[in-house]
């Protein structure tokens, strides 16, 4: 968050199973100034991560198949290059 206290620009990607937590992450997310997309599971979030270029991931840690450092070094990777 910048010091205004919004997350204008920042590219986050919410990954939640259920539905409705997703959205609900997504749009305050977005009201806060980020831009944001949402994957339903891991495999879903790792097959969008190299097209949307994340800042960060906001993660259900509850997550079937659970989450793990996949998401986290897909998306530092995609930094370091």
């Amino acid at each position: 968050m910048f010091p205004d206290g919004t997350l204008e620009g920042i590219k986050v990607l919410a990954i939640d199973d259920h539905d409705d937590s997703r959205e609900m992450l997504i749009t305050l997310l977005v009201a806060h100034g980020a831009i944001a997309r949402g994957a339903g599971s891991v495999s879903a979030a790792l097959a969008l991560l190299p097209a949307f270029h994340a800042d960060g991931i906001v993660a259900d840690l509850g997550l079937p198949g659970r989450i793990d450092t996949r998401c986290c070094l897909a998306c530092a990777g995609r930094r370091t290059r």
